[in-house]
């Protein structure tokens, strides 16, 4: 009798635990949704960053004799890179 109890207990729980999930369900569904967009949107602020990146690595690759300092995108005229080479 014992085992009874026990085996109806726990299929009353299963009960319980499957129709709190379906009354979440639609909370679930919204959730889903938000991230989704959630991912959506950082993957179109990365991919903006990205460009930005890129075109700023090409226009200091298409300027001659300056360097990119790290970090700072664009270079400036007092921030030169010093080279030990036997010519200075």
């Amino acid at each position: 009798m014992k085992e009874f109890f026990v085996g109806l207990l726990v299929l009353v729980s299963l009960l319980i635990l499957s129709v709190i999930a379906m009354l979440f369900m639609p909370l679930i569904l919204v959730l889903s949704v938000f991230l989704q967009w959630l991912v959506y949107l950082a993957f179109v602020i990365f991919a903006i960053w990205l460009v930005g990146r890129v075109t700023l690595w090409g226009i200091n690759r298409s300027k001659k004799g300056k360097v990119e300092v790290m970090g700072a995108g664009i270079p400036t005229e007092d921030r030169k890179i010093k080279f030990d080479h036997p010519r200075n």
